[in-house]
């Protein structure tokens, strides 16, 4: 359906003043996470903990300062981490049709979360408009040699006169991953598993789409909490790992076209459920924590598209309501007795949000357009258990947007952004109780405020038939954000206790610069460019970097036609070294206390294409370099030649 307003329309980088970056489907084929897809596109960098793991980091935040969208159901949920985590690894990468980062707030059309931006995923629908009859099937087979990981992934679809049904399955097994200096970093290795059902059915005046997804990861180790960090003699725990990690989504929408007057009408229902379990035991103890942590989640969504006179108009009402289930056991791995303890979060605990929103888009003449929008939001915590402990806290806030384009020629546009988005504290913030990375322990906060967001930003926007690209400045701030602090105290175990707490204010300034040049019909190149600076004043006592600010970056690609079927690949990719670090870097045993030192590695490819099958052969990291991104917990992959084989036939 491709209404103007529905799905990702909303957010159409053709469209929109918004600064976005759209991953294409080629860009997503034999990923591990959703994190390296979006690694190299430009103001976006990517913090793995570990393999299996990976947080987008959008304009110097991350966690849950960033929404992730699939399909339109925000994956961000009661206990979410403002830090980097694991969630958006369980999206799986096999289903994934384009991706869209929006950068900057945005919280007026999407809601709590949205500060330093929004990254939208969208999986692909059976859609099958002729009358007759058509089945479609997808095989692809995987093998890598840095992780020695295999891939398994099946996709059958058929359908007729509007009517589509497809079933997926996804099978991965990755080994412990080898750095550039010849070491299997033990443990690393996983296992993932997806299925993936969807109908779509549409009827040109209506259209009806249904998914259910299943991804699981049955045991993900925690690498940087298992292996001795920068500063460390040995690891922080002898267990930890997500035992299992997994969501399970049912979805249903609805799409009207002309309905009581309207342009569209949008209509969602979801159920989205997210396990974190976990097994944890501290180096030297005998005391292994076993928890299960369930968020079980409610979506409705209510947009409505319109137009006044030349106006087009938006607008739209939002309901959540997340349920936290938690225990929690002590297993004496001694005497194997175990015992009822308090959980990570109150069981029972919720939380619920109402969104009210609007938007205004207006062409001024025929080189002027304008874009306004603003949201209501209302959130209620309610935190269970005893009088001691139990809490309720209820935030209302707002937010909005503005946005302007100013055509100078027919391909080339200046726009220009500014927003203000919120965040409200959830579940985790609040109540998180437990072993937290960096040898720290959480204790549940007495009372928090909402974070906010105000960004703006300034661009040239370019589209010609062989050259398009455009080139962003950026300037954030991050105003009452959550975090941890220390409490000045220890557990028996040497974990320093901590507390989350509006801590203060970070700002970050940078530019992005993304750009596809067409050389000649056989020869495409494309270049992404992001630089970023950071600095935070946490509760008065002066500036100093912000954490986790990734280093200056980019990529460069080229893609060589050589025949009808061949291609032939070739990227370059680069960071500079970070050496402005915060306090909390320093201490963090995934970050070098001296700084991140600057890398560039190269790749090369090669993909032949048969009528039904096509044969991908790459190498990344070709001089076998050992190095790591900033703020990850391991060590990025060495020399690693990847090969895939994939089948697809339409009958």
């Amino acid at each position: 359906m491709a209404e103007r307003w529905f799905g990702a329309d909303l957010i159409d980088a053709a469209r929109t003043t918004r600064a976005t970056a759209v991953i294409s489907p080629a860009n997503t084929r034999a990923a591990a996470t959703l994190g390296d897809q979006l690694a190299g596109a430009a103001g976006i960098a990517v913090q793995r903990t570990g393999p299996g793991q990976g947080a987008p980091i959008v304009r110097g935040l991350l966690g849950s300062a960033v929404l992730v969208l699939v399909d339109g159901i925000r994956l961000n949920n009661a206990i979410f981490r403002p830090a980097p985590n694991q969630y958006s690894s369980l999206v799986d990468p096999w289903r994934v049709q384009t991706i869209t980062v929006v950068k900057g707030p945005g919280s007026a059309p999407f809601g709590s979360d949205a500060l330093g931006g929004v990254v939208d995923v969208v999986t692909p629908l059976p859609v099958f408009p002729q009358p007759l009859w058509q089945t479609r099937a997808e095989v692809a087979l995987g093998a890598a040699s840095a992780d020695r990981s295999s891939v398994a992934h099946a996709a059958l679809s058929g359908g007729r006169d509007g009517l589509g049904l497809s079933a997926a399955l996804t099978l991965e097994q990755h080994r412990d991953l080898r750095s550039g200096d010849g070491t299997r970093q033990s443990p690393s290795g996983y296992r993932s598993f997806g299925g993936q059902l969807t109908g779509h059915w549409d009827r040109g005046h209506a259209a009806t789409s249904a998914w259910l997804q299943a991804y699981e990861q049955p045991e993900l180790p925690r690498t940087d909490e298992l292996r001795p960090g920068y500063g460390q003699d040995e690891p922080a725990a002898a267990v930890w790992a997500y035992q299992p990690s997994r969501r399970v989504v049912a979805h249903l929408r609805e799409l009207r076209r002309g309905l009581w007057g309207l342009d569209g009408l949008e209509l969602h229902a979801a159920y989205q459920r997210i396990d974190d379990h976990r097994r944890i035991r501290d180096t030297g103890s005998s005391e292994e924590l076993r928890e299960e942590i369930t968020d079980h989640g409610l979506t409705g969504l209510a947009r409505a598209a319109g137009s006044l006179s030349a106006t087009e108009l938006l607008g739209g009402v939002e309901l959540l309501h997340d349920r936290v289930d938690c225990t929690r056991v002590t297993l004496d791995t001694d005497t194997g007795q175990s015992t009822p303890a308090a959980c990570r979060f109150p069981d029972g605990s919720t939380m619920s949000q109402l969104g009210v929103f609007g938007e205004a888009r207006r062409a001024l003449g025929a080189r002027v357009a304008l874009r306004a929008g603003v949201r209501a939001g209302l959130s209620d915590l309610r935190i269970k258990g005893e009088a001691e402990s139990s809490a309720d806290l209820t935030t209302a806030d707002w937010a909005a947007e503005l946005g302007l384009e100013v055509r100078a020629t027919s391909s080339l546009s200046l726009v220009a952004n500014l927003g203000r988005g919120f965040r409200a504290p959830n579940v985790n913030d609040l109540a998180g109780l437990g072993p937290r990375p960096g040898n720290r322990f959480q204790q549940p906060a007495a009372a928090l405020s909402n974070e906010h967001a105000v960004g703006a930003d300034v661009g040239l926007r370019l589209q010609q038939a062989r050259v398009s690209g455009e080139a962003y400045l950026f300037a954030l701030q991050h105003a009452d954000r959550i975090d941890v602090v220390p409490t000045g105290r220890t557990t028996d175990s040497g974990r320093e206790i901590v507390v989350s707490d509006n801590v203060g204010t970070t700002r970050t300034i940078g530019a992005e610069l993304a750009a596809h040049v067409e050389v000649r019909a056989d020869l495409t190149l494309d270049l992404a460019l992001t630089w970023i600076r950071g600095t935070k004043d946490d509760l008065g006592e002066g500036e100093e970097p912000a954490d986790r600010i990734p280093p200056a970056g980019g990529r460069v690609a080229a893609r060589f036609l050589a025949t009808p079927r061949l291609a032939l690949e070739g990227e370059l990719r680069f960071a500079a070294a970070q050496r402005r670090l915060s306090a909390r870097d320093r201490d963090d045993p995934r970050i070098d206390p001296s700084g991140t030192d600057r890398f560039a590695t190269v790749a090369v490819g090669a993909r032949y294409a048969w009528p039904v099958l096509t044969l991908s052969a790459r190498v990344e990291n070709l001089t076998d370099l050992q190095y790591r991104e900033h703020g990850s917990g391991v060590d990025a992959a060495g020399i690693d030649a990847r090969l895939l084989l994939s089948f697809s036939e339409q009958y």
